[in-house]
């Protein structure tokens, strides 16, 4: 699953537009530092693509990972809404999946693209989505936010996968 993962230095490198959207906003508002605060994210500035956001706060240490957020579009593709939960020693697969994004974005303090994959989880159809995983700093040292963007579609709605 995360050998379909890949730093993001463009938008031009992401297939979905909400994620090349999110991209290019997170960029501009990054400037030259290596990641935005989360003061510097207005979500009215990024409306038309809010139910399709995450946003995860990461403890220090970076082992505690809780879903601060979980976009409305997201809630209706999975079938449930995660907002609030810990992320770490969970059953849910979807935190499971979750996880599995948000530590190469720790470890390589870059943009990190996702997918596209198939995954099936328990009453949910296989869904095909690529996810766009963006650092957050406030003080350009930590990361103690995770601003994720995720495409999910049935997987009858998207045609085949790009090879």
């Amino acid at each position: 699953m995360l050998s379909n993962r890949r730093t993001v230095s463009t938008a031009e490198q992401i297939r979905s537009p909400e994620l090349q959207r999110l991209f290019a906003y997170w960029n501009s508002v990054r400037g030259g530092r290596f990641a935005p605060a989360r003061k510097d994210i207005n979500p009215k500035d990024i409306r038309d693509i809010l139910g399709h956001l995450l946003l995860v706060d990461v403890a220090a240490g970076r082992k505690d990972l809780r879903i601060r957020l979980m976009g409305t579009r997201l809630v209706n593709c999975f079938d449930r809404d995660l907002t609030g939960q810990m992320i770490a020693h969970h059953q849910d697969p979807l935190l499971h999946l979750l996880e599995s994004y948000c530590h190469p974005v720790l470890n390589e303090r870059a943009p990190v693209l996702f997918g596209p994959i198939q995954c099936h989880m328990d009453q949910v159809d296989i869904f095909i989505h690529e996810t766009l995983a963006l650092p957050l700093s406030p003080d350009q040292s930590r990361i103690n936010m995770l601003l994720m963007g995720m495409s999910c579609q049935p997987r009858s709605n998207i045609g085949p996968l790009a090879a």
